[in-house]
């Protein structure tokens, strides 16, 4: 199991196409949410941010691996 979901030869989403991990995860970067509440903070004097914010994750497996290979490699 692999947590790291790159695309590329070298990524989790290959290595499970290979069989090498049965599975992995993509996870989004957290950038676009920290920017997001920067610029509410920034704005907005009566924002209070939220004390946890979650962030979804792709289970990658056998059945999708070639999708999301063909969805996040960018070659």
């Amino acid at each position: 199991v692999g947590v790291d979901g790159l695309g590329g030869n070298a990524g989790g989403i290959k290595k499970v196409m290979d069989g090498v991990l049965a599975l992995t995860f993509i996870y989004p970067l957290c950038v676009d949410k920290a920017v997001e509440v920067g610029h509410q903070i920034l704005t907005d004097p009566d924002f209070v941010p939220e004390e946890t914010y979650v962030m979804e994750s792709t289970m990658i497996t056998p059945e999708n691996a070639a999708e999301m290979y063909e969805k996040y490699t960018l070659e």
